[in-house]
């Protein structure tokens, strides 16, 4: 028997060689690895807390970042909490608590640094926090709540076995009847006995969803969708409710108290009370952003007021809402990127979660929003799922909701498609989620099925695979033939991948998953991939047939995102990084080197240029690792977008102006200045000159004293004019 293996061994040893010798060449260069670009710029704020001299802010996968001017600027305040979503905070006199995703985190040096407080309650999602009666005490998402006595180091349970599986979305406690106030799967739960036992609020409240509190003594005010209950006997009893706000997915955001003036707010404006809650105040506001968004937290440091929102990070009033600006100065480039990246040479497209579209013509080093600086415009707004760049100068953007835009001039400019495409409603658009060229066709998968296009997306037409529950959510092409993975909820149900051999127009069913289809990609030959959310297909006869692959990525992760690179090379995303594979997807290998910790590693996007891999990250912007290190070398064969139009490069904000506009531009290389800004008369009010650096500059104009009406502004750069307008107004 020894002498059979040793000869089998030895028989086999040339073949091991060659296979580890081929598997070398699979490899990626691991002296290489991912590095983060500037952006697109964006952050989600969840939570506020202003605590003496500092005002705090938790993020999503972010960790907790501070101010010490009222949220103007912000650092990270994250030794330990780098990677940790943060929901809640509250302090007492030794320390500040913050509520994550792993538990409780404690701080003694103002957020400094962080030390767990997590012994019992380590796994929870912690979303809500409030100190009374001698306890800290920690509601849960799933789990109810919990408490401890000695400031977090130990923690029991709180439930009562009344709020064993709860999820508590709100918490607070009336110090002056020792009553601890929770809401929970839709219900108002009290304790006298820091929640020994608890008994159920019957009242005006039940079935309603309660966000926030706030305790005045024995007045209690709660919130829920767009209105308010109030209670003034400690939240014994409670009023009827009383609606003041939108309705909307935000609903109202929280609650500040100063001068004996409660405010609140929506995602649209602020509301004072100056009797506790009985009657309501709407303050009309300018300078908050519209769109498909929620809009997190509202609060107050010092005389000023902020909105945390999703991707733009936070708004400041210092007007009591009447006026809001936009404040990102210190937060990192962290903007939730879908599977919409798309590249044309040295030009980069992202479509970001509800911040519309931003481009890169510096691969990545800087990038300038695409669309308007107009509140309202949705496009600007909007969640970017598709993007496609099918002829020159045109560019299709697939939104959520807002439905379909085209630009024919590189993104200057942006036209709403509507003709052909479904939409129930004004304002109430299909969901675009994949984009396609097929031969002479553009493919379009929404939330309504698959559309084509022969005029490069000016209009559509329905294919024989449309309806209200018939959804598009992949589409990709070889040549004349296509690949959809679909969602059918309507008789005979057969979701999973159909084939067009007619560039869309007809399609037929191919072959069912017990996965969802999110992502496609070809080869341009005969080969398809496609992702889903547990695992991940390969078809090798042009989309007839498929079957499971993913040697080497990790068990149960699907692909988010599929790009292949040249004919041999794919590149899956998912929950867990990159992976890489050099032969058809036989086999595949790690290639996260360099990205962020888990979960700031989950790829949603990938596209490449000539020279460089590009993956889109939830919550975590665009990264970019050179081609080479994955042995790739392509010739320069894919035209730029014209440069990105030179208007995109410059911007002014706000415009119309009353007292300052500041002039945004893109600078490409280090370069001469000049500036020059001339009234409707051609008279030159304001010029300057100046050596800057490559990057991305701001310059505020002072135009307090500037005269009502047009002016236009001039920018040289190294001897190239760049022209823009703005308008004052008094």
């Amino acid at each position: 028997m020894k002498t059979f293996i040793f000869s089998f061994a030895k028989a086999i040893a040339p073949v091991l060689i060659l296979l580890v010798q081929m598997h070398l060449l699979f490899i990626p260069n691991v002296n290489a690895q991912w590095t983060k670009t500037a952006g697109p710029r964006g952050i989600n704020v969840n939570v506020f807390f202003d605590n003496g001299p500092f005002l705090f802010a938790g993020t999503s996968a972010k960790g907790v970042f501070r101010s010490a001017n009222h949220g103007t600027t912000w650092q990270a305040a994250n030794r330990t909490l780098e990677n940790e979503t943060v929901l809640s905070f509250t302090s007492d006199s030794n320390f500040l608590y913050a509520g994550t995703d792993e538990g409780v985190f404690r701080s003694s040096d103002n957020g400094l640094t962080w030390t767990a407080a997590n012994n019992g309650i380590r796994t929870q999602f912690v979303s809500a926090m409030v100190i009374g009666g001698g306890y800290l005490f920690a509601g849960t998402i799933g789990s109810g709540v919990f408490k401890s006595a000695d400031q977090g180091i130990t923690w029991t349970d709180a439930n009562g076995g009344a709020l064993n599986s709860s999820y508590i979305l709100a918490m607070c406690y009336v110090t002056n009847l020792n009553l601890l106030i929770v809401e929970g799967d839709n219900y108002l739960f009290k304790s006298r006995n820091a929640g020994n036992t608890w008994f159920i609020d019957q009242g005006n409240t039940e079935f309603y969803v309660i966000k926030h509190f706030l305790v005045i003594g024995d007045t209690v005010l709660a919130s829920a969708s767009g209105g308010v209950f109030h209670s003034y006997n400690g939240g014994i009893t409670w009023s009827k409710f009383l609606a003041i706000g939108s309705t909307g997915s935000s609903g109202l955001l929280g609650f500040s108290f100063s001068n004996g003036i409660v405010y609140t707010s929506d995602e649209n404006r602020m509301f004072s009370s100056s009797d506790y809650g009985l009657s309501w105040a709407s303050i009309p506001a300018s300078g908050l952003r519209d769109g498909r968004r929620f809009n997190n937290y509202f609060a107050q440091s010092g005389n000023i007021f902020l909105l945390g929102m999703d991707e733009l990070g936070v708004f400041r009033s210092s007007d009591t809402g009447s006026t809001w600006s936009q404040s990102i100065k210190g937060f990192p480039a962290a903007s939730s990127i879908d599977n919409a990246l798309t590249a044309s040479g040295d030009t980069i497209l992202s479509g970001t979660h509800s911040d519309g579209i931003y481009g890169s013509i510096s691969n990545g080093n800087a990038w300038i929003k695409f669309g308007t600086r107009n509140n309202q415009d949705t496009l600007s707004n909007g969640s970017i799922f598709a993007l496609l760049h099918p002829a020159p100068n045109i560019i299709l953007a697939g939104t959520c909701g807002d439905g379909l835009y085209r630009s024919d001039d590189n993104g200057r400019t942006w036209k709403h498609i509507t003709a052909g495409l479904p939409y129930k409603q004004a304002g109430n658009y299909e969901c675009d989620q994949s984009l396609a060229i097929c031969a002479s066709n553009i493919l379009l998968g929404t939330t309504n099925g698959l559309f084509y296009s022969s005029n490069n997306g000016l209009t559509w037409h329905s294919s024989n695979l449309t309806g209200d529950r018939i959804g598009g959510e992949a589409i990709t092409a070889n040549g004349n033939v296509a690949v959809a993975g679909v969602f059918e909820g309507v008789f005979p149900f057969q979701s999973g991948i159909y084939r067009s051999t007619n560039k869309g127009v007809t399609w037929t069913f191919v072959q069912s998953f017990l996965d969802d289809i999110i992502s496609l990609d070809g080869d341009g030959i005969d080969h398809f991939y496609g992702g889903g959310f547990f695992g991940n297909f390969r078809s090798t006869n042009n989309g007839l047939s498929w079957s499971s692959i993913g040697n080497g990525i990790p068990v149960g992760t699907g692909g988010f995102s599929i790009k292949v690179v040249d004919t041999s090379n794919v590149f899956i995303g998912n929950n867990k990084g990159i992976f890489f594979s050099s032969n058809q997807g036989n086999s595949f290998v790690d290639a996260s080197l360099g990205l962020d910790p888990e979960p700031n590693n989950a790829v949603q996007g990938i596209t490449a240029n000539d020279n460089y891999l590009f993956a889109g990250l939830f919550q975590n912007a665009v990264w970019k690792r050179p081609l080479s290190d994955f042995g790739i070398s392509r010739a320069l064969k894919h035209k730029a977008i014209a440069e990105l139009n030179i208007q995109n490069k410059i911007s002014l904000y706000p415009n119309p102006a009353t007292y300052k506009t500041i002039l945004q531009y893109q600078i490409d290389v280090p370069s001469n200045i000049s500036l020059s800004v001339s009234n409707s008369s051609g008279e030159i009010v304001l010029q300057s000159k100046e050596e800057v650096s490559a990057g991305v500059h701001s310059k505020t104009i002072d135009v307090s004293k500037f005269l009502p009406g047009l002016y236009f502004v001039q920018l040289m750069v190294n001897g190239n004019s760049n022209n823009t307008t703005f308008i004052v107004k008094k």
